[in-house]
C-alpha cells in the first residue's frame, strides 16, 4: 500500500514539473519595406529612368528630328526710302535632327540641351535680280522647361537661347546687266559664322513646336557691301526667323 501511495506522488510530480516547463510563444516583428520617394516624370510624360538610377544621375538622352522653316527678316534703303525686303524673299524647306539632353529638376523643371545641325536657306527676287541660299548650321540650345508632373495631358512649355555656328552653305545671285557681275561664293563668305537668338516652345508628348527669334545679322560685312553695290540697296536690317517641329525619342 505504501509502495502504490510512493508511485502515485511520483508520478503526480512529474506531470506537474513537465507541465511548468512549456515553452512560452514569442512573436517576432515582420521586417518593414523601405518606401521609396517617387521620382517625378520627364517633361514628355514618359517615366524618368532616374527612377531606377543611383542617385546623383538624373539626366536622360535622347534623339530628335524633325521640320525646320526659316525667313529672312531684313530692311533696305533704295533712293532714300526705307522699304521691308520680306516681300521679296521665299523660304525654303529644311530639316534639322541631333541629340538632346534633359535634366528634371524641382519637380516641374528641366534644363535641357544638346547639339542640332540644322539645313534652311531662302530666295530673294526683285527687279532682275534673284538670289538662292543655303546654310549649315550646328546649333546648341540651352532651354528651361515648365511641366505638370502629375497632370492628365503632358503639355509642356520652354523657353531659352540658341547659337549656331556656321559649317557650310551656298550663295548664288544673278540679275540682269544693269546690276553688274556677281562671283558666287561660299557660305563662309557671305553668312555670319555665328548666330545668336531666342527660343520659345511648347510641346506635347514627345512633339515639340518651336518660334525662333534671330538677334545677329544675317550677312556679314563684306556681303552687306557686295550687296549694295550690286544692286544699290543699304541693308539697315538683316535679321532672321525660323520654325521647327521635332519629334523626341528619349533612351
Amino acid at each position: 500500500m505504501k509502495r502504490s501511495i510512493a508511485v502515485l506522488a511520483a508520478t503526480v510530480l512529474a506531470c506537474t514539473g513537465l507541465k511548468a516547463q512549456e515553452p512560452e510563444l514569442v512573436l517576432e516583428a515582420f521586417p518593414q519595406e523601405e518606401l521609396v520617394p517617387e521620382t517625378p516624370p520627364t517633361a514628355n510624360g514618359t517615366e524618368n529612368p532616374a527612377a531606377a538610377e543611383p542617385k546623383g544621375r538624373r539626366w536622360q538622352f535622347g534623339v530628335t528630328a524633325g521640320y525646320f522653316h526659316s525667313a529672312a527678316d531684313w530692311l533696305v534703303i533704295t533712293g532714300g526710302l526705307e522699304r521691308n525686303g520680306r516681300d521679296y524673299t521665299r523660304s525654303h524647306p529644311g530639316a534639322t535632327a541631333g541629340f538632346v539632353a534633359s535634366y528634371p529638376f524641382g519637380g516641374v523643371w528641366s534644363f535641357d540641351t544638346g547639339v542640332n545641325f540644322s539645313w534652311w536657306g531662302f530666295g530673294y527676287r526683285n527687279a532682275g535680280v534673284s538670289m538662292r541660299t543655303e546654310r549649315y548650321v550646328i546649333e546648341v540650345p540651352v532651354l528651361v522647361t515648365f511641366f505638370e508632373s502629375d497632370a492628365y495631358i503632358p503639355v509642356f512649355v520652354q523657353a531659352g537661347v540658341l547659337t549656331g555656328i556656321l559649317v557650310g552653305g551656298s550663295v548664288g545671285i544673278s540679275g540682269d546687266a544693269g546690276y553688274g557681275q556677281w562671283t558666287p561664293r561660299r557660305a563662309g563668305d557671305s553668312f555670319n559664322r555665328l548666330s545668336f537668338g531666342l527660343v520659345v516652345g511648347i510641346g506635347y508628348g514627345h512633339f515639340t513646336f518651336q518660334f525662333i527669334q534671330n538677334l545677329t545679322d544675317t550677312w556679314n560685312r563684306g556681303m552687306a557691301r557686295a550687296w549694295e553695290t550690286f544692286t544699290g540697296e543699304t541693308l539697315t536690317q538683316q535679321t532672321a526667323r525660323a520654325y521647327s517641329l521635332t519629334y523626341t525619342y528619349w533612351f
